[in-house]
Parts: C-alpha cells; sequence; structure tokens
C-alpha cells in the first residue's frame, strides 16, 4: 500500500511538472507534431521515472554495521509506541486509508473504460461498412458527430452532402494513418490511474485538443477552403463525441478556428524544446528511486526490504553486556532482509534474554524500534532503544549470613533489596537466637543471588 501511495504521488508530481511546462511555454505554437511528441514522451516519462533506480555518485552510503551506545538516552517523541505492538493491532494509518480510497476509484474508472471499450465494439457490430479497404468507413445512422477509433472511421453518410464527405473523411484519415488513437489510449489509462489528480485531466486535454490541430493543418494544408471547412465544424458542433474516439468535433471548437487562423509560429521557438532537457533531469533526480546496495549473495524479494545498520542505546550497562554477547542469535542482521515479523521476532528474543538474566519484570515499553528511511531505497537503519528501570532485577535476594566461631554455623535470612524494614528485622533474628562466644565478632556479609 505504502509502494502504491508513494508511486502515484511521484506519479502526480510527474505530471503536473509536465503539463505547466507545456502550457507556459509550448501551447501557443503552432508545431503541433512537436508537441505531440512531447506531451507523449512526457507522459510516458511520468509514469516511468518513479520506478527508476537512480544512484548518485558520491551519494549516501549505507554500513552494515552494529554498534552499542549505553548511559543516557535521547528522548524521542513518540517512541514508546513500537512498529510491532501497531503492526499487531493491525491498527489503519493515514496512507493505507488513502491508498484505499485511490485504489477504489482507479477500480471504479478502469471498469468506466471497459464499458465505453464495449459500447464502441457494439457500435461498430451495428455500423454498415461502406468499404473494404485498409481504413475502413462505416455508415452509422443517426450518429451526430463523426468519429475515428483505430483504423475505421463512422459517420452517418445521408447526413452530409459530397463535399462535406470529403472533407470528414480527409480530417478522419489523419487520425487513423498518424495512429492518434494510441494517445486517446494513453490519456485514458493516465487518468485511470490518476482520476484524483486535475493534471492528468487537463494533461488529456491538451492531448485531444493537440490531435485536433493536427488534423486541422493536414486537412488545410490539403487545399480545402478553410472559411468552408470551419463551417463544416460548426454544422456538426451539436453532436456528443465519444470519449474513446477521436471526434471531428471537440468541446473548444473556438480554440481550434483561432489555431487555424494564427500566423505560423517563428523556427526559432523550437529552442523551447531545449529546455526540456534541464525538466527531464529534474524529474529524474526529484522523483526517481534512489538504488540500493545490493546484498552479494542474497535473493531478496521484489517487495522485501533491507537492514543498513543496527544499532542499540541502552540505559544499562550489565544489560548492555547481556545483550552484546547474544548479538550473534539476533534476526535483525545488517544487510539482511528486514520485516515487521523479523522486528516482533526480535523483540521477542530479547525480552526472554532478558527474563532469563533475572530481569523477570521486563515493561512492554522497555524495548523499543525506531526505523529510518533516510538510507536508500528498500534500505532501513533500526534504534533498538531498552530503556531498564532503576531496580535492576526485581526478585534479586539479598542473602544475610551470620557466622560465630563458637560452632561455625550459619543462619541465612533471605529478604529482597527494596525493603530495609526485613533486612533490619532479619539482624534482630540472628542477634536473638544467636549468642557469640566473647570476643568472636560477628561477621555480616551480604551477597545477592539470583
Amino acid at each position: 500500500m505504502q509502494l502504491l501511495f508513494a508511486y502515484l504521488l511521484k506519479l502526480s508530481l510527474c505530471l503536473a511538472a509536465s503539463y505547466l511546462f507545456y502550457y507556459l511555454l509550448l501551447r501557443r505554437m503552432t508545431y503541433y507534431t512537436w508537441n505531440r511528441y512531447f506531451l507523449l514522451l512526457f507522459t510516458l516519462l511520468a509514469l516511468v521515472i518513479p520506478l527508476l533506480p537512480l544512484q548518485l555518485p558520491g551519494g549516501i552510503q549505507t554500513f552494515k554495521i552494529t554498534f552499542f551506545i549505553t548511559g543516557a538516552l535521547p528522548v524521542i517523541p513518540g517512541a514508546a509506541s513500537t512498529l510491532t505492538s501497531s503492526a499487531r493491532n493491525g491498527a489503519w494509518g493515514v496512507t493505507e486509508l488513502v491508498s484505499l480510497v485511490m485504489g477504489a476509484g482507479m477500480i471504479f474508472f478502469g471498469l468506466q473504460f471497459i464499458i465505453r471499450f464495449y459500447s464502441l465494439r457494439k457500435t461498430r457490430k451495428a455500423a454498415m461498412p461502406v468499404n473494404n479497404g485498409e481504413v475502413k468507413v462505416y455508415h452509422l445512422p443517426g450518429v451526430a458527430a463523426p468519429f475515428s477509433f483505430y483504423d475505421s472511421i463512422y459517420l452517418d453518410t445521408e447526413r452530409y452532402e459530397a463535399p462535406e464527405l470529403e472533407k470528414i473523411i480527409a480530417h478522419e484519415l489523419v487520425h487513423v494513418t498518424q495512429k492518434h488513437t494510441v494517445d486517446m489510449l494513453l490519456t485514458e489509462v493516465l487518468c485511470i490511474l490518476q482520476w484524483f489528480n486535475p493534471f492528468a485531466w487537463l494533461l488529456k486535454r491538451a492531448i485531444r485538443q493537440n490531435l485536433e490541430f493536427i488534423a486541422d493543418e493536414e486537412v488545410l494544408q490539403k487545399g480545402i477552403n478553410r472559411q468552408g471547412y470551419q463551417y463544416l465544424l460548426l454544422k456538426v458542433s451539436g453532436g456528443v463525441p465519444y470519449s474513446l474516439a477521436n471526434n471531428l468535433i471537440f468541446p473548444s471548437l473556438k480554440k481550434r478556428i483561432q489555431m487555424m487562423n494564427r500566423k505560423r509560429t517563428g523556427r526559432v521557438h523550437l529552442l523551447k524544446f531545449i529546455a526540456a532537457i534541464p525538466l527531464i533531469c529534474v524529474l529524474l533526480l526529484g522523483f526517481s528511486s534512489p538504488a540500493g546496495n545490493p546484498v552479494k549473495g542474497a535473493s531478496i524479494a521484489p517487495d522485501a526490504f533491507r537492514l543498513s545498520s543496527l544499532s542499540f542505546y541502552i540505559n544499562d550497562a550489565d544489560v548492555a553486556a547481556i545483550v552484546k554477547k547474544e548479538q550473534q542469535k539476533s534476526f535483525l542482521k545488517p544487510g539482511g532482509a528486514l520485516s515487521l515479523a523479523l522486528i516482533s521476532e526480535e523483540k521477542a528474543r530479547l525480552t526472554n534474554l532478558l527474563k532469563m538474566n533475572g530481569y523477570d519484570q521486563v515493561s512492554s515499553h522497555a524495548i523499543t524500534f525506531v526505523m529510518d528511511t533516510s538510507a536508500a531505497s528498500h534500505s532501513f537503519s533500526v534504534q533498538v532503544t531498552i530503556q531498564m528501570e532503576q531496580t535492576k532485577k526485581e526478585d534479586h535476594n539479598v542473602i544475610h549470613t551470620i557466622r560465630t566461631q563458637k560452632d561455625n554455623t550459619a543462619i541465612k535470612t533471605v529478604v529482597p533489596n527494596n525493603s530495609k524494614t526485613e533486612e533490619t528485622e532479619a539482624h534482630q533474628f540472628a542477634a536473638h537466637y544467636l549468642q557469640p562466644s566473647v570476643g568472636a565478632p560477628v561477621t555480616d556479609q551480604t551477597v545477592t543471588q539470583p
């Protein structure tokens, strides 16, 4: 979910940058074919760039090391809530919820696309073929607006006179021969993936509009009367176009007529396309995925993550020594795979390790994990914090041994080390029941036992 969210976010920003570049620098130019290539290229780049791994020379290096720090611990706000507890509870964060909404929208618009495509196939079956050439012309009774899709042209042949049919077919032939359907389908896929992004819809409109500019220009270059052709556009402007097809009419009819009457752009303006090169560099540097350092001899699944470095912050020197001694048994290996399951197993291992060494009352928040994703793509550095309470062993017992020279016997009184009262009572007990010989000093030895 998070990878999908990151990809869609980067794709949104790439599309926004591409459209703004076109809108500010290129849309007023009459080099429509150049504009088409720009729009196609940058749309494809926007789809691909977030997936490209990029390793910058001298970039951030990840170190496969493990180190321990004891003493005072840094206070990290919110570090008390561990990743393992969040994963165990299955809580949905904002990223997951937004990704879910995005996915639901993509399914909706994808189904809508399939329905429109199926409707277009039904239209073709209902149409009557007029010819059997490479470019097929179909008579479709009652259709208001002529349109083309792939290698076929659809129109109501009885609705227009012969000169008008010639102009309409000449226009639609440009769409068919130059494969404008590819551009149309690309914009449909774009709007399915980016249905929530207004720049995707603006880019779709710009691409479709530019295709009509190309067809209009090609028709006028064949010697067809400009004024008569524009009147024909006005005649068919009342029809409702097919969204998947290239239509003779387009909502921005006024803009098309303006561009037909516009003076040709000077060749010096072609230099504007050179500015697209820095834009490509910016998109690559800003939105591609940084490449991580591969792990030799390890096969990592596409959805797996790697541990770049592991650090321990422990406020108790004894605990640090215990953990460091058993570190070879850790589930987290720098340079190896990393997952929430491994982090959960590592926390359980550390908890059991402390209990085995007398730390029975380990708080659920005593062991926390903090992950840093800034090193490289699919690579994390993990900080393990073990915050022990002041009382190191809750069940430590203090054994007071009082010996006498008379009979070399001993009475051992066991008291908890956190009970001063019971320790005093132990001394009183020994003093009452043991009478040391004269001159025999009483020795008081205190030892600890787990």
